[in-house]
């Protein structure tokens, strides 16, 4: 600030979202993730409560490390599950369930969990809207005849839904 001061503001980075960076993903330490797609250099070698897990971003079939922790990454199946898991939190056929994993290993089979182990089945990210309205529909025909659901899938103009055993 003119003449002689130097202002600096300060915005902390808020994590979203957690993702397995490492080169056999199945072995790699947790990291958190920002909205911006920035991996946070501390890991852990346990998840987080109560962040969105990210399954998929990496692919073992890869053989290497695509994310670079401590800084902003641009990986597209990154970018695709920070999208989705925007319009979910904003979802109205989800106020009221917990997002808990969104996986973008296959970006045009989407799938995501809710409530811990509701497993919701896609396709892709610019079919989410439609199918979103589905869900909203199957949660509320599911809650009112209180059934135990495994799964739902929402691809399909009638929704499958898959009972618990």
């Amino acid at each position: 600030v003119l003449p002689n001061t130097v202002q600096v503001d300060i915005t902390e980075r808020t994590p979203v979202a957690q993702v397995r960076v490492g080169r056999a993903t199945s072995t790699g330490e947790w990291h958190t993730v920002d909205g911006e797609g920035y991996v946070f250099a501390q890991s852990s070698p346990t998840l987080q409560e109560r962040l969105v897990v990210f399954d998929g971003v990496e692919s073992p079939r890869e053989g290497r490390t695509s994310l670079k922790p401590g800084a902003v990454n641009t990986h597209p199946r990154l970018l695709t599950a920070l999208r989705v898991a925007e319009r979910l939190r904003r979802a109205p056929a989800l106020i009221g369930h917990r997002l808990s994993a969104i996986d973008v290993g296959d970006p045009n089979q989407l799938t995501f969990l809710i409530d811990e182990d509701v497993e919701i089945r896609c396709g892709g990210e610019d079919e989410l809207e439609p199918q979103l309205e589905r869900l909203r529909s199957a949660l509320r025909l599911v809650s009112r005849r209180q059934v135990g659901v495994r799964y739902i899938d929402v691809r399909f103009t009638d929704p499958v839904i898959g009972p618990r055993t």
